[in-house]
């Protein structure tokens, strides 16, 4: 009985480190995709890394994706998209430099 509460308690210390190396792994794969410029599979890609952590880091990544598509698709779901993704980043983290830089950015377009 003893030995199970102890691989209890070792399965649940190592689930918030088996999502952060998850997490890691979908969001190099989304760095990956933006540098092949295959925009449309990194925002999958990035979604799924937002399902596994909530991390400032993937909805900024996200704001930079969806402006990118707004920019090359000129449809502006992905602008909506861009700026939901920038207000949660900035919920997460209000005095985040590069959000707050990319906010000051969209203010001046």
């Amino acid at each position: 009985m003893c030995s199970s509460l102890m691989v209890l308690k070792t399965i649940a210390d190592a689930v918030p480190v088996y999502k952060e190396e998850i997490w890691m792994n979908a969001f190099n794969q989304t760095v990956s995709l933006v540098d092949a410029q295959r925009f449309e599979e990194a925002l999958e890609k990035i979604d799924f890394a937002k399902s596994i952590l909530e991390k400032v880091d993937n909805y900024i990544t996200s704001t930079l994706i969806n402006l990118q598509l707004a920019q090359d698709k000129s449809n502006s779901k992905y602008m909506d998209s861009a700026k939901k993704d920038l207000s949660k980043a900035l919920e997460l983290n209000s005095n985040n430099y590069r959000a707050l830089q990319i906010y000051g950015d969209l203010e001046f377009q």
